[in-house]
C-alpha cells in the first residue's frame, strides 16, 4: 500500500512484472526471498523467545494509521492474551500511568524536535493483574513525511520492574541505615554525656582527694582509682571517634601550627609511663622541618599519642623512638615522614595486616597479656587517611617494630636558621656519659649539626679519665653530658670528687620526668645545676649548653624544672574572681564550687539557663562556667540570651566602659560540631568533661587574661583597631587567603538579597522566616569577624524568634548603619 501510494499503481504492476521475470531467470534470488519469508515466519517465535528469556519486545509502530504493525508480543509483557488488547498505539497509551505518559510525551517530543539518536524512558504499564509493571521504553523515528512528521516509530521494550523494585528496597534500606545512623549518633551523644558526667566528679573528687594530707596507703588506692578513670575514659574516647570515623562525621582541620612542638608534646605526654618501664623515649627532629605548617595539630597528635603509647605498651625493655623527616618540599608543600620505632615483641607477619582492623589484636586470646579496645590503630589509620596518608607497619616478631605514616602539608612558615653553636664550644668536644640509647644518639646528631665531635662513656669513672686524658693533651671538653641515673649510681662519689677539680669540666644532667622528685635534689646536692628533662629538644639541648658553659644569661636551676610545670598547685595567682556557674547536676556543683574555691573564687550556682539570666540580671560577674544540657534552658539559649542582653547594656556604655562577659561552656559531649556551636553562639572557650584542675584554670586565665583583647582564641571581640571587619582572623580561620576572598565575592553578590529578605519579613512581621534570614545573615558576618554587625544581626534573631518587633525594628537598623561600613570593607578586601 505504501509502494502505492508512493509510486502509483501502474508503476508497482511494471514493477512486480519485472520481478516475477527476475526471479524465474534467477534461481538464487528466488531462494533469498523465500529466506526473507521464512525469516518473517520464525520472528514471532523470535519475539516470544525474546519476551520470555529477555524480556524484550521490538515493535514498530504506524504512526499514520495508529496501528502497530509488528512485534506484537508486547502483550505479554504485561500478561494480557494475544487478543486481549488491540494492536494499536491507542489501546497501548491507555495501560501507561498517567504521569509516566506524560513524561514519554515529552521526552518523544523533543527527540522528533531535536533528531536525538534515540529516547528512552520508564513507564509504569496496567498489567492483566491488575497491578502496576515497569517497562522501559525506548525507540527512534525511522522515517518521516515531507513535513517532518514521524511516519514510522520503532519501540524498543523491556520489562525492567524488579530492578525498580531493587531500586526501592535499596532506597529504602539507605534511608532506614541513615536514620540508624542519626538515631547512633544522637545516642553516643547522649553516652559520652552520661558516661562523662559521673566520671567528672569521680576524678575531680580524687584529684581533690590527693592534694590533702594521706598515707602512702591512701594515696596507692586513690591513684589506681584515677588511672582507672582514666583508662575507662580512653575507651570512651576510642570508641567515639570510631563512630564518627564510621559514621563520616570526622573531620580534619587546616590551621597552622608548629608540627616540632606537637610532636614532642605527644612524647613527653607518655614520658612518664615509658621511664616507669625503664625505656628510653626519645624524639628525633629534623632540622629541616618548616617552622609552620597547615594541617590538622590536634589530629597529628593524637595518631602520635596512639603509636607512641602503643610501643610503650608492646616494649617490656629497650626504647621508643620519635622520628620525624623532611622528605621534600615541592611548590610551598613539604613531604614529611613520621616514624615511631620501638625494641619491643613486635609482631608476626601473618598479623600485620590483622592489626589495622576495627576490634582487632594480633594477640586476641582470652589470657592475652595487653589490653585495649583494639580500636586504637584503626581510628590512627583512618585518621590518618582523612589528613591525606597512609599507616603502614614494618616489624618482625621479637625484634620491634617501626610504624610509619607521611603527610603533605602546605608550608606555612619555612626553616627557621640554626642557630650558631656557643663560641666556647668551637673546636672542642663533648662527652656523653651512659648507656648507648636513642637519647645519645639524638643528642650526639644534635652536637653534629653544630659542627661538634662527641665521644662516649659508660660510667662516670671513665668519663673522669677522659676527661683528664683531653686536660693533658691540650684539648680540654667542651661540655659534659650526664645521664642522671648513670651520675647517682655509685652513690655520687666519684662525681662529686670530679667536681671538686679545680679544672672540672662544664657539665649538665640529662634526668627522666618521673625521676625528677627524687634525682633532682641529689644532683644539686653534687654540683649539677643544669639539666634537660627527656626527651631532650635541640632547642632545650641549646639553652641548657648555654647556662651550663657559663654563656648564657643567669638562670635559676628551676628555671628548667619541669617538675614544677607537672606538680605545682594549678590555682592561679590572679586576684579573686566572681563566678557564675551554671550546672544542673549537683554532684558536679559541689567539684566546681570546690575547685574554683581552693583558687580563691567566689562562686554562686544557677541550676538551668533561666536561673543564669536570672543572676546576671541582678548582680555582676567577672566569668561564666556554662554547662551545655540542662532542663528549662540550655547553654546555648542562655549564652544567646546573655549576648543579646549586654548588647542592650553596651548601647548606654561609653569609651571602654562595656566589657564583654567571658563565658567557657562546659559540655560532657564530644561529637563533631559541639565546639562550632558554642563559639558561634558567643562562648569564649570550651572545655570536655571531665573538668580538670589544670584545664579549667588554664581557660580562666585565657578568657579572662584576654578580655577585651583582640586574641584568637577569644570569640566575639572587635578587632583591636575598630575596624569593621577583621580578615586576618577570618583567613587564619579558613587558612586559605583565596578561599577568603571567593567567599567575600559571593557575599557582596547575594548581599542585596539578604537585606531584602530581612526588610520584606520585618515588613511583613514574619518572626519564623526573619529569624532565619538573620540567622543565616549572622553566620556570613561571623566569618568576616564582621563582629558589631553580627552583633546586631544575632539581636535581630532574638528579637524575632521571641516576636518583639520594638526590638527588631531597633536592631534592624543598627545592622543596617554597622553594615554601611562592613560593604566597602569587603569590596576593597575582594578587590585586592
Amino acid at each position: 500500500l505504501q509502494l502505492e501510494e508512493a509510486f502509483g499503481a501502474h508503476a508497482l504492476n511494471a514493477a512486480a512484472s519485472r520481478l516475477n521475470v527476475l526471479l524465474a531467470e534467477n534461481p538464487a534470488l528466488l531462494g533469498a526471498f523465500q529466506a526473507i519469508d521464512a525469516t518473517y515466519a520464525r520472528f514471532g517465535l523470535l519475539q516470544q523467545i525474546s519476551v520470555e528469556v529477555g524480556g524484550v519486545v521490538v515493535s514498530e509502530w504506524d504512526m499514520t494509521t495508529g496501528r502497530i504493525e509488528s512485534g506484537k508480543a508486547w502483550k505479554t509483557l504485561l500478561g494480557y492474551p494475544a487478543d486481549g488488547v488491540a494492536d494499536s498505539v491507542t489501546a497501548w497509551r491507555a495501560l501507561v500511568q498517567a504521569d509516566d505518559l506524560a513524561a514519554l510525551s515529552s521526552g518523544i517530543a523533543v527527540h522528533v524536535r531535536d533528531a536525538t539518536s534515540r529516547f528512552v524512558h520508564d513507564c509504569r504499564c496496567r498489567s492483566f493483574d491488575g497491578g502496576w509493571r515497569w517497562i522501559r521504553v525506548s525507540g527512534r523515528v525511522v522515517m518521516r513525511n515531507e513535513n517532518g512528521e514521524p511516519v514510522r516509530v520503532i519501540i524498543v521494550q523491556q520489562d525492567v520492574d524488579a530492578e525498580h523494585r531493587m531500586q526501592v528496597s535499596l532506597s529504602a534500606a539507605r534511608e532506614a541505615a541513615e536514620a540508624a545512623g542519626r538515631s547512633r549518633t544522637a545516642f553516643l551523644a547522649n553516652m559520652s554525656h552520661e558516661i562523662r558526667t559521673p566520671m567528672n566528679a569521680i576524678i575531680g573528687m580524687t584529684d581533690l582527694a590527693l592534694d590533702t594530707n594521706l598515707d602512702a596507703e591512701q594515696k596507692h588506692y586513690l591513684s589506681t582509682v584515677r588511672s582507672s578513670c582514666e583508662a575507662l575514659l580512653t575507651i570512651v574516647n576510642d570508641i567515639l571517634d570510631f563512630s564518627k570515623i564510621e559514621a563520616g562525621k570526622l573531620q580534619v582541620e587546616k590551621i597552622d601550627f608548629d608540627l616540632g612542638a606537637i610532636v614532642l608534646e605527644a612524647a613527653r605526654s607518655l614520658a612518664v609511663s615509658a621511664q616507669h618501664k625503664g625505656l628510653d623515649l626519645a624524639v628525633d627532629l629534623d632540622p629541616a622541618l618548616p617552622a609552620r605548617v597547615w594541617g590538622d595539630p590536634v589530629r597529628t597528635r593524637q595518631v602520635l599519642i596512639n603509636l607512641v603509647g602503643n610501643a610503650i605498651k608492646f616494649t617490656p625493655k629497650g626504647e621508643v623512638a620519635v622520628v620525624v623527616r623532611a622528605e621534600s618540599v615541592v611548590d610551598e608543600c613539604v613531604r614529611v615522614r613520621v616514624q615511631v620505632c620501638d625494641t619491643g615483641i613486635g609482631i608476626p607477619r601473618d598479623k600485620q595486616e590483622q592489626i589495622f582492623q576495627s576490634f582487632s589484636q594480633a594477640d586476641a586470646s582470652t589470657n592475652r597479656r595487653f589490653g585495649g579496645t583494639g580500636l586504637g590503630l584503626t581510628i590512627s589509620a583512618r585518621l590518618v587517611e582523612l589528613m591525606g596518608g597512609e599507616l603502614g607497619v614494618e616489624s618482625e616478631e621479637g625484634r620491634g617494630s617501626v610504624f610509619s605514616f607521611g603527610l603533605e602539608l602546605a608550608i606555612k612558615e619555612g626553616v627557621s636558621p640554626p642557630r650558631p653553636p656557643p663560641a666556647a664550644l668551637v673546636g672542642k668536644q663533648a662527652l656523653l656519659v651512659g648507656n648507648d640509647c636513642a637519647t645519645a644518639r639524638v643528642l650526639a646528631s644534635v652536637f653534629a649539626r653544630w659542627g661538634i665531635a662527641t665521644v662516649t662513656a659508660v660510667s662516670v669513672a671513665e668519663a673522669r679519665l677522659i676527661a683528664a686524658k683531653s686536660r693533658d693533651a691540650g684539648a680540654p671538653l667542651g661540655i659534659v653530658i650526664l645521664d642522671a641515673t648513670v651520675a647517682l649510681a655509685d652513690g655520687g662519689e666519684c662525681l662529686a670528687g670530679w667536681r671538686g677539680e679545680a679544672s672540672a669540666e662544664p657539665m649538665l644532667a640529662a634526668v627522666n620526668i618521673a625521676g625528677q622528685r627524687d634525682e633532682l635534689p641529689r644532683l644539686r646536692a653534687l654540683g649539677l645545676g643544669v639539666y634537660v628533662v627527656k626527651p631532650v629538644s635541640a632547642v632545650d639541648l641549646f639553652d641548657a649548653v648555654t647556662l651550663a658553659i657559663g654563656t648564657g644569661p643567669e638562670f635559676a636551676f628551676e628555671a628548667f624544672n619541669v617538675d614544677a610545670a607537672l606538680h605545682a598547685s594549678t590555682a592561679p595567682a590572679r586576684a579573686p574572681l566572681v563566678i557564675l556557674l551554671v550546672e544542673d547536676n549537683p554532684v558536679n556543683q559541689d567539684l566546681a564550687r570546690r575547685m574554683l574555691g581552693a583558687g580563691g573564687h567566689k562562686v554562686v550556682v544557677a541550676a538551668n539557663g533561666e536561673e543564669a539570666l536570672e543572676c546576671f540580671d541582678g548582680q555582676s560577674f567577672d566569668l561564666v562556667l556554662m554547662d551545655m544540657q540542662m532542663p528549662v534552658m540550655d547553654g546555648i539559649e542562655a549564652t544567646e540570651a546573655i549576648r543579646a542582653r549586654e548588647l542592650r547594656r553596651s548601647w548606654i556604655a561609653s569609651g571602654d566602659a562595656f566589657r564583654q562577659l567571658p563565658i567557657i561552656a562546659m559540655t560532657a559531649n564530644a561529637m563533631a560540631g559541639d565546639r562550632e556551636r558554642c563559639l558561634q553562639a558567643g562562648m569564649n572557650d570550651y572545655l570536655t568533661k571531665p573538668i580538670r584542675k589544670a584545664e579549667l584554670f588554664a581557660a580562666i586565665e585565657r578568657v579572662v587574661g584576654n578580655a577585651g583583647q583582640d586574641t584568637e582564641g577569644v570569640v566575639g571581640s572587635l578587632p583591636s583597631d575598630g575596624r569593621s571587619i577583621d580578615v586576618d582572623a577570618a583567613i587564619r580561620d579558613l587558612g586559605d587567603e583565596a578561599l577568603v576572598r571567593q567567599m567575600a565575592k559571593m557575599l557582596l553578590v547575594q548581599w542585596d538579597s539578604h537585606i531584602t529578605a530581612i526588610s520584606n519579613t520585618m515588613k511583613a512581621q514574619d518572626g519564623v522566616t526573619l529569624c532565619r534570614a538573620a540567622h543565616t545573615f549572622k553566620g556570613l558576618l561571623a566569618m568576616f569577624h564582621a563582629e558589631a554587625a553580627r552583633r546586631h544581626a544575632l539581636a535581630l534573631e532574638l528579637a524575632a524568634k521571641e516576636g518583639n518587633w520594638a526590638e527588631a525594628s531597633r536592631e534592624e537598623q543598627a545592622l543596617y548603619a554597622e553594615l554601611l561600613a562592613v560593604r566597602p570593607a569587603l569590596a576593597a578586601f575582594a578587590g585586592r
